[in-house]
C-alpha cells in the first residue's frame, strides 16, 4: 500500500482503491536478436512518426525512452 501511495499520492480516489490494488511483476523476457531488432524497428518508426508530426526530436526521444523499459534508454548528456 505504501508503494501505491508513494507512486500515486494520497488522494481520495487512490485511498479508496487501495484495498483492491495489487502490484504484480511480470517474468522477465530474454529477447533474442530477432526480437530485439523488431523492438528497434518499432522504436525507430515511432520516433520518426512523432518527429513527422512536428514535435521536437528531444520530445520524441524522451517519450519513447519513458515508454520502452530498458530497450531504449538515452543518456542524460545525449538528451541535453
Amino acid at each position: 500500500m505504501l508503494e501505491v501511495i508513494n507512486a500515486l499520492g494520497k488522494g481520495r480516489d487512490v485511498l479508496s482503491a487501495l484495498p483492491y490494488t495489487v502490484i504484480e511483476f511480470d517474468n522477465p523476457v530474454v529477447a533474442n536478436a530477432e526480437t530485439r531488432s523488431k523492438i528497434l524497428a518499432n522504436t525507430s518508426e515511432a520516433i520518426f512518426n512523432i518527429v513527422s508530426a512536428t514535435l521536437p526530436l528531444d520530445a520524441a526521444a524522451r517519450a519513447i525512452s519513458e515508454n520502452s523499459d530498458d530497450e531504449f534508454k538515452i543518456p542524460a548528456d545525449v538528451m541535453e
